[in-house]
């Protein structure tokens, strides 16, 4: 019985197995099973081996893949694949990547920073560049910069893009009215006393200056208005006012592609023209005569109709019109009112400001003050500046001069020595910035900032006062944008001033950049 249990429990190795073969390439085909005997377990027996129960799980095939561990699989492959393709191919940022802007101010001695802050495309991506008026110190002087001209600066760090001098002090600039060659990006029209001139504004490039075919300069001439493309060249045409034989009331109507003057209306009943706005086939534009303001509005056809035919008498619609409010700034039902009278020093100002209801919220009263242009800024909401704010996300800026030392004016041709601080006729102004700040239940006001600015003012040929920096320079000295396109707010200011350098007065203009989104929690203190 033992020889035989011991026979039937033991068999050699088979010579067709090394010991290097696993379980797993045992013939399964060698393999036959027991029947059960009295409700016993059946076993699996190989070459006479007698296999225990829990071998046969190991023995059976496995099943097939699942569709989602297929495509896991096949998205792990393509995954790898992709990060080899980026690695070998794709260059690094070398320059064109996104640069988040930092705090940073400039300054320029012996000139005066004018105008609208003009927001542009550079030539770098995820940037945008400012474009400004610049004049010349009026008091002249060894270092003192010659010309008044244009201004670019680049908006990631100020340094400057471009400058294009000008012969005469610029009058206006407007830089978001018409794409002349058609990239999609607005060109710089610079109007000045001798015409217009339009600008690339990425490169500085002049393109063309608006002239008559005559070849002769034009006087007086308005920003114009951008209508519709009418000798169909693919680019809109402009149409503006100049000043006509003996009044300001000549309509010319320009090319956008080439800067020449089409065709003029001239308008003798009227003193002063001012085209308003071209909406829906209209233009719309006032007309001043001895007695009253008076509103018209001319059709796309009148004017197509002159284009095409000199001879054709054009005819005005008189309407009804109420003329916007421009004293008036609206952000989302809050309303504020600016209100400037009397002529500066001797000025006065009243600022309110209006909830959804028509109730005022917010008052400032000030004597010797201007108010200049406000500003809007709205942030996106987000957890962090829902707390840091408390919802404040919108809200007006607000720059003021208050003037607190006026000197008596000197004729400036009779002062050699105004440089000198001793003998300088020196107006000194406090420069405020204010912040309201609200959310729907709730207003927040922050004094940001006060300056003082020193100003000079002199008589001109016995008559004309000019004083610098001039009030009516500095009105549009605040802006907000995103310069460096990553969804936060900048705020864009500048400010022109007279310093006591070493006993002499030296004229610097700054401008300055500030993350408004991360400053703007420093100085907020909102009532709990």
């Amino acid at each position: 019985m033992m020889a035989h249990s011991s026979q039937q429990g033991y068999a050699p190795l088979s010579q067709s197995i090394s010991d290097s073969d696993s379980e797993k390439e045992i013939q399964m085909d060698s393999m036959r099973s027991l029947k059960p005997m009295n409700g016993m377990h059946k076993k699996l027996i190989s070459n006479g081996f007698t296999l225990p129960n829990h071998t046969v799980h190991n023995l059976k095939s496995k099943p097939p893949m699942s569709f989602a561990r297929k495509l896991s699989f096949v998205v792990s492959i393509l995954a790898c694949f992709v990060t080899v393709v980026v690695f070998l191919w794709v260059p690094p940022c070398t320059g064109t990547c996104p640069k988040r802007i930092a705090y940073w101010d400039n300054k320029w001695r012996n000139l005066e920073y004018t105008g609208k802050i003009n927001i542009v495309p550079s030539a770098f991506p995820f940037i945008n560049n400012l474009v400004l008026l610049f004049r010349r110190n009026v008091i002249k002087s060894n270092d003192t910069y010659t010309t008044d001209g244009v201004i670019s600066l680049m908006g990631d760090s100020g340094k400057v893009a471009w400058l294009i001098p000008q012969n005469s002090t610029p009058k206006d600039l407007n830089c978001y009215l018409i794409d002349v060659n058609n990239d999609t990006v607005m060109d710089c029209l610079l109007i000045g006393e001798s015409g217009i001139e339009l600008i690339n504004p990425i490169s500085g490039e002049i393109f063309y200056r608006v002239k008559n075919l005559e070849k002769k300069s034009l006087s007086g001439i308005d920003v114009p208005i951008a209508i519709t493309d009418l000798n169909k060249d693919g680019i809109k045409e402009m149409i503006t006012v100049v000043n006509g034989k003996n009044y300001h009331n000549k309509f010319i109507l320009i090319s956008g592609r080439t800067g020449f003057i089409l065709t003029k209306i001239i308008f003798k009943h009227c003193i002063n023209l001012n085209c308003i706005k071209f909406d829906q086939n209209l233009i719309t534009f006032s007309c001043t005569n001895s007695t009253e303001i008076e509103y018209f509005q001319l059709t796309l056809k009148n004017i197509e109709e002159r284009y095409h035919n000199k001879s054709y008498e054009v005819t005005p619609i008189k309407i009804s019109y109420s003329p916007v409010k421009e004293n008036e700034y609206n952000l989302k039902n809050f309303k504020l009112i600016v209100n400037n009278v009397g002529i500066c020093p001797e000025c006065h100002t009243n600022l309110t400001l209006y909830n959804d209801k028509n109730t005022s919220v917010w008052m400032l009263s000030q004597s010797n003050s201007f108010v200049m242009k406000p500003t809007t800024f709205s942030f996106q909401s987000t957890k962090s500046n829902l707390i840091s704010l408390r919802g404040h996300l919108n809200g007006f800026i607000i720059k003021y001069w208050q003037y607190t030392l006026v000197q008596e004016k000197k004729y400036l041709k009779d002062t050699p020595n105004l440089l000198q601080t001793d003998q300088s006729p020196m107006n000194l102004i406090n420069e405020g910035v204010v912040l309201i700040t609200f959310n729907e239940t709730d207003v927040h006001v922050i004094n940001a900032s006060l300056t003082q600015i020193a100003q000079m003012c002199f008589l001109v040929n016995n008559s004309e006062d000019v004083c610098q920096p001039a009030l009516e320079s500095q009105e549009n000295s605040l802006a907000v944008n995103d310069l460096d396109q990553d969804g936060s707010l900048e705020l864009i200011t500048y400010d022109t001033k007279y310093v006591d350098v070493d006993g002499n007065w030296k004229l610097f203009s700054e401008m300055k950049v500030i993350r408004l989104e991360t400053e703007l929690p420093k100085l907020y203190n909102a009532p709990k």
